[in-house]
């Protein structure tokens, strides 16, 4: 039997400045460094009543921060030997000098796993030694007064222990299956009901490189960005390309590949059918000339650096497609042609449908057959959703007589709208990436690495990072998929019935297995004949393995997935 335990130690020693001692919370023991294993249990709860992370609290405009002193690469550290050290400074402002401040530390399964009183009139210093791998949420939540009275508002910060899987991306090269990421690194001067898109501190240029480095970091191979050259005013005037040549050189300088993508010129091109449009005009089509201009001109510039090329975005939906669905096929035919002049070879897609309007993707799916090399679609939220959605997609191209249908996933999150959602985030992504690559596709664009959001949560927040560039939950699950997943090869479906869902990878002389439930707890039971089987947490974590002397397998599976690395195996099979 082998058995999975749960979350990784995470080693905490509270090392407080010898001007700045504080109370500490009695779950903490007296040693010097204290093993974690307690969640706090509710009479501890209700002693500070901190709000859980499923309740909505003020994230904005905090009297007290967090900021990150160790490790000096940023919130993504590397793994170091056995502990790696993260040393944070919680730094109260003056407003704060009378608040109870509590910093909490929670695991990726939203378990309360430390908390600390931290000072509220001095910096206070925390030292953590985190052993294995993961990612770890902070919240600092403020309090009127010296006891628990009112709460006045929360901080929140995350930060990750996790390998560089750049070192591995060549392995994923040559897989069956890519991985990408969606990216917008030419907004960070873009502004939200007036607020900031990124913390003013951080120059345009830094934030860029610290986005790509992430997404780098997590070994990704594509990535799609946002359209971000200054588009000229009159019709004989450049192009002037300096911020998209910036976000480009980024990102391909660090080996990605591009899904380039084709918006629209200024609005001085729009047909002259809609010029009396003046709401959200990019969803209207543009004259032939200027568009055939603008596709040449893109592709002539970053063509070589190209994957694919896509064709607009989502035009079954009206937010994205206002015109005639005649007319989108039309703008396709231009852009194909333009393309095929400078990119005899390269794939070209669709805009990714999205569903919304069943008769459009209905007749793009007809109107286009054999006119493009990828069919793209794309899919937000949970599993269940995909699964809809790859059905859909399915149905349609059959219906549509395709013979061999080239699926792609360009678009594929999960809004972490709530901090307890980011831990359904973790879950589902990696969920979603398993079907899609067991189901057929050839890839898929994660959805996104960092949204040009205002500070605070949002209701659409989507990114792997955060508003400060702290890492996600999701963040850490993918790194284990892509380090667990590196130089595999999809081999069959193990089991998807009743919630349980248990995909077998082949890996050299290795078998790898991913599995997980959705929603209550499962049970996976397995026979095989592998010499030595090894199992993996969601963060990729060894835990514990024990191997009764037939070769049964038997664990408990939750919606984080687990994965298994069995050496030698000729079988594998599910036992009831």
């Amino acid at each position: 039997m082998t058995i999975c335990r749960s979350s990784p130690l995470i080693l905490l020693l509270v090392a407080l400045l010898a001007s700045c001692a504080a109370a500490v919370d009695p779950l903490v023991h007296e040693e010097a460094i204290t093993p974690i294993r307690l969640e706090l249990d509710a009479k501890d709860w209700n002693a500070y009543k901190v709000p859980r992370l499923h309740e909505r609290t003020p994230e904005t405009a905090p009297d007290a921060t967090i900021e990150l002193c160790e490790p000096d690469a940023g919130w993504i550290g590397a793994v170091q030997n056995k502990k790696t050290s993260v040393r944070l400074l919680v730094k109260p402002t003056a407003k704060a000098k009378d608040h109870l401040l509590i910093a909490t530390i929670w695991d990726w399964e939203n378990r309360a796993i430390q908390q600390v009183v931290c000072s509220s009139d001095k910096p206070h210093e925390m030292n953590f030694a985190v052993e294995g791998k993961g990612v770890y949420l902070i919240t600092l939540d403020g309090f009127e007064g010296d006891e628990v009275k009112k709460h006045l508002y929360r901080n929140v910060r995350s930060f990750a222990v996790l390998p560089d899987q750049s070192k591995i991306r060549d392995c994923w090269k040559t897989s069956d299956y890519w991985l990408g990421i969606c990216a917008f690194p030419g907004r960070y001067h873009w502004s939200n009901g007036g607020k900031p898109s990124k913390p003013e501190a951080i120059s345009e240029e830094k934030a860029r490189e610290i986005e790509v480095d992430a997404m780098a970091k997590l070994g990704l191979t594509v990535a799609r960005l946002d359209v971000s050259m200054v588009l000229p005013e009159k019709e004989t005037a450049p192009i002037d390309w300096k911020r998209m040549d910036a976000a480009v050189s980024a990102y391909t300088s660090r080996g990605f590949e591009l899904a380039l993508q084709l918006m629209h010129p200024p609005d001085w091109a729009m047909e002259e059918k809609y010029k009396s449009e003046t709401k959200d005009t990019w969803r209207f089509p543009r004259r032939e000339e200027p568009y055939r201009r603008y596709v040449r001109e893109i592709v002539s510039r970053y063509g070589k650096h190209a994957k694919f090329v896509q064709v607009y975005n989502e035009p079954d939906q009206v937010e994205f497609w206002a015109a005639t669905p005649a007319e989108y096929v039309t703008e396709v035919n231009r852009a194909r042609e333009e393309i095929r002049k400078v990119l005899p070879e390269i794939p070209v897609a669709n805009g990714g449908y999205a569903f919304i309007d069943p008769k459009k993707t209905e007749y793009f799916t007809r109107e286009l057959k054999g006119k493009l090399e990828l069919q793209a679609y794309h899919s937000h939220g949970n599993l269940r959703e995909l699964i809809r959605d790859i059905d859909q997609m399915r149905a349609l191209h059959k219906d549509a007589g395709y013979d061999k249908p080239r699926f792609i996933n360009t678009e594929s999150g999960f809004a972490a709208w709530r901090l307890d959602q980011e831990r359904a985030q973790a879950a589902s992504v990696v969920h979603k990436i398993l079907y899609s690559w067991a189901h057929g596709d050839e890839g898929m664009l994660l959805f996104a690495s960092r949204m040009t959001k205002a500070p605070g949560r949002s209701g659409r927040d989507f990114g792997f990072l955060d508003y400060d560039f702290c890492p996600r939950f999701v963040y850490g699950t993918v790194s284990a998929l892509v380090e667990q997943l590196a130089g595999a090869r999809f081999e069959r479906v193990l089991v998807e019935s009743n919630d349980l869902n248990a995909y077998v990878f082949r890996k050299g002389e290795k078998s790898v297995i991913a599995c997980f439930s959705i929603g209550e707890l499962k049970v996976l039971n397995i026979s095989t004949d592998a010499r030595s089987v090894k199992c993996f947490d969601a963060m990729g974590n060894e835990r514990a393995s024990v191997n009764d002397r037939e070769g049964n397998i038997s664990m408990n599976l939750i919606p984080s997935v687990k994965w298994l690395v069995l050496e030698g195996a000729t079988r594998i099979e599910m036992v009831k």
